[in-house]
């Protein structure tokens, strides 16, 4: 329904089977429940994204009757996640990095880009971002933006949205 929050059907890996980045525990973005799902570096290794250098990337479909206006993530950085640590004492180490990148689109195909959003605060936040009405976007990804590799990695408790009036 237009207005209310509208939870995905479905959860999955986008990150390339050729490396480039880690998801894991996907499927824990589907509610908000205290279980995080991770998206992770794997060094220097990236993989692309319409076009876009990414790192680990989970995407969600809404479902057929679904277009959204606005893209809710509830997410922490995280000084490890998936098998990846950030390296301590470092400039581009623990506490830096805290950045992701946000594809929408009407099919998995046809992804674009809709922004960069970095994460503010080291505690769950809930972040909402506008889709716009030309996205038609029924799927929506996110991804741990590759620099620094060596920084924290990302945490999702939930990935939501509020669709469109048709």
């Amino acid at each position: 329904m237009p207005g209310e929050v509208t939870l995905p059907i479905g959860a999955f890996d986008m990150t390339s089977s050729e490396g480039g980045g880690r998801a894991c525990a996907v499927g824990n973005v589907l509610d908000e429940d205290g279980k995080f799902a991770a998206i992770a570096s794997a060094g220097s290794a990236t993989h692309e994204l319409a076009g876009r250098a990414v790192n680990g990337c989970i995407g969600v479909e809404f479902g057929d009757d679904i277009l959204l206006s606005s893209f809710i993530m509830k997410m922490r950085p995280t000084h490890g996640a998936c098998g990846h640590s950030c390296t301590p004492g470092v400039e581009t180490g623990c506490g830096t990095g805290w950045k992701v990148a946000i594809f929408v689109g009407p099919t998995l195909e046809e992804l674009e880009f809709l922004q960069q959003l970095s994460l503010t605060t080291e505690d769950v936040f809930e972040y909402r971002v506008a889709v716009f009405k030309s996205n038609r976007a029924r799927y929506a990804v996110i991804c741990r933006e590759p620099t620094p590799e060596t920084g924290d990695d990302v945490e999702i408790d939930a990935l939501a949205g509020f669709c469109q009036v048709q």
